[in-house]
């Protein structure tokens, strides 16, 4: 590897930032922030400056193993820091997050190296506008999750529901490392690794989409109990009217029948 330019450690920064800024519109979606508005961005942008710095300083011959810790370590602390929820729920959201992007960046990749082929594709997609148009997508593809779970209103407390989408992001995160190793490799030619990218993208939309039909059937199922409950009130309302009801027509019938048998005897007397 050679030495890195001053313009590939600015690039780091505008990618991380944009990034950062992607991450507060998925975190948004999910959870409640802690700040108010200008603290937050305050928050975010010396965040992004500081995990920048991080990647400026890190070697790029580290291990995949250790980059997807550490980014999941970092995405964990900006929960965590920014936003109200447990830490397993904050675990999961970051997990849920980095599969995202790691798949959005994998099926751009895999794209355009199938269609420009293998050279001039990964020429491309390390060319500032390839950069820019994907994160660009990145917070198009985080936004539009903020905007349907925003316009639902059905987010939970129930973190134990996110367990299975941050199992499937999981999943994608180590098959995008193992098919772009092996792609690396030339184990694997460019169409296969496309389906592939393709599958996994699919997969991580179906774990995003999981979390929401969850938390819409809890919804349902706790409006159907409590519909249930104010059904049973007002029976045993009606119950109990009715109940009260036949009383009072026997004591109306009852103190009748005293008034008729006055009646009769003040007409004897």
């Amino acid at each position: 590897m050679g030495v890195r330019t001053l313009s590939e450690y600015l690039l780091t920064y505008l990618w991380v930032g944009m990034e950062c800024v992607a991450a507060v519109l998925l975190f948004d979606a999910f959870s409640q922030r802690k700040k108010r508005q200008i603290a937050h961005w305050i928050f975010v942008a010396c965040f992004a400056f500081l995990d920048a710095t991080l990647l400026n300083l890190m070697s790029p011959n580290m291990a995949n193993f250790g980059k997807i810790v550490i980014a999941v370590a970092v995405y964990y602390f900006f929960h965590r820091l920014l936003y109200i929820g447990r830490r397993v729920f904050s675990l999961y959201i970051a997990v849920i997050f980095y599969a995202t992007i790691c798949c959005i960046d994998n099926i751009w990749f895999t794209f355009w190296v199938l269609i420009l082929g293998i050279q001039n594709g990964s020429s491309f997609s390390q060319t500032f506008v390839s950069g820019f148009l994907m994160h660009c997508l990145m917070l198009a593809s985080c936004y539009l999750q903020l905007f349907i779970r925003k316009h639902n209103q059905n987010q939970t407390t129930n973190y134990s529901w996110y367990t299975v989408p941050a199992i499937l992001s999981t999943v994608s995160v180590l098959l995008i490392f193992f098919f772009g190793s092996c792609f690396e490799k030339g184990w694997i030619s460019i169409l296969p690794l496309c389906v592939c990218a393709s599958f996994i993208t699919c997969m991580q939309i179906a774990a995003l989409l999981l979390v929401s039909w969850m938390e819409q059937t809890a919804h349902f199922r706790e409006e159907a109990l409590s519909l249930q409950t104010k059904s049973m009130a007002q029976k045993e309302s009606i119950e109990a009217s009715s109940t009260a009801y036949t009383q009072q027509r026997k004591l109306t019938h009852d103190f009748r029948a005293h008034l008729d048998t006055l009646s009769a005897m003040l007409v004897q007397q």
